[in-house]
């Protein structure tokens, strides 16, 4: 992890951000460039031209932290409730979130029990 740290340091986040997008697929890189604006796609698409040249195990280093990243912002596992919640109301807003929720959230384990 130390060792990441050290391959990392002299990267900026868009850069560190480039790395990743370009080890997506052409359509789903162009689909989280669509959620962008036009500035922010001209930082970013100039940030993956510069780190084309980036060794492996640096891309390796930026994939793994980025992994120990998500696992400590994760919604999976404890808390997947309110995490799912949170992104729908972000999404959607309140009352349609709310909807939403109602159709999709599992039945509570009293309602189950036989």
């Amino acid at each position: 992890m130390a060792e990441d740290a050290e391959l990392t340091e002299n990267l900026t986040g868009t850069e560190r951000a480039a790395i990743l997008m370009m080890l997506l697929g052409e359509d789903e890189a162009a689909a989280v460039l669509q959620n962008l604006t036009p500035r922010e796609v001209q930082h970013l698409g100039t940030a993956m031209y510069s780190v084309t040249g980036v060794d492996q195990t640096t891309v390796n280093a930026v994939l793994d932290e980025f992994l120990e990243t998500i696992k400590k912002q994760t919604g999976l596992g404890l808390g997947a409730g309110k995490y799912i919640e949170n992104v729908l109301t972000k999404a959607l807003g309140d009352d349609k979130a709310q909807s939403v929720l109602g159709r999709i959230t599992p039945a509570s384990s009293e309602s189950q029990i036989d």
